[in-house]
């Protein structure tokens, strides 16, 4: 299993990202905002990832509107600095669930030569996602497998990326703690090959737990 940072920002954690932990060999990236870091930041992420042997898992918001060339040059222009690193394109709707009419019309504008996954908002189901799936550029889910555990055994003839966001129908969590984190690490290493990603506020503190073989 491959553990992930969720939600990597420079400016929380600058050059030369000296409290990264090494368990993790993943980083997720949102796409565009990757392309409005200082120049001497984008050279010194390039640089690190190569040089450490981190992967990437790009993510691309469609809540706000963009022009297909804007997504074809933004992903052709990443693939060429990162095409060995890059494990898939992520993409969320901005939304607690995919909606078609809000979204297909963004969707027709990504880049036909990709393939994504297509990460579940907080109220997604099965039944609810199905019209992407129909998609030709459809490569898989990115479900929480704490939250939407219910809907994984529906799942099973799709390529899944695990998250964990934290959420909770009280509050957000902010740890996890032993015995959920090892429910939850049991389901994700159901799935050979397993990307987990920590999107939680809690993710280095608990990083360690779910580093566990």
């Amino acid at each position: 299993m491959k553990l992930a940072y969720g939600k990597f920002d420079p400016d929380l954690n600058p050059p030369p990202f000296s409290s990264w932990s090494a368990v993790f060999s993943v980083v997720e990236v949102d796409l565009f905002q990757y392309y409005s870091w200082k120049p001497k930041t984008v050279a010194f992420f390039n640089s690190w990832v190569k040089r450490n042997g981190v992967e990437i898992l790009p993510r691309i918001g469609i809540r706000l509107q963009r022009s297909p060339e804007e997504y074809q040059d933004a992903i052709a222009i990443w693939r060429e600095r990162f095409h060995d690193q890059t494990i898939g394109f992520l993409v969320h709707s901005g939304r607690k669930e995919w909606i078609p009419e809000e979204s297909l019309k963004e969707l027709l504008k990504l880049s036909p030569d990709e393939k994504y996954f297509f990460e579940w908002g907080k109220n997604d189901s099965v039944g609810g996602v199905e019209f992407i799936k129909r998609l030709k550029f459809f490569r898989g889910w990115v479900v929480d497998p704490d939250w939407h555990r219910r809907s994984l055994p529906r799942l099973n003839d799709s390529r899944l990326i695990f998250k964990l966001h934290g959420w909770c129908d009280e509050r957000w969590v902010r740890r996890y703690g032993d015995p959920h984190s090892i429910r939850i690490l049991q389901t994700v290493k159901k799935c050979e090959g397993a990307v987990l990603i920590l999107s939680y506020s809690g993710k280095l503190a608990e990083a360690g737990l779910f580093s566990r073989s």
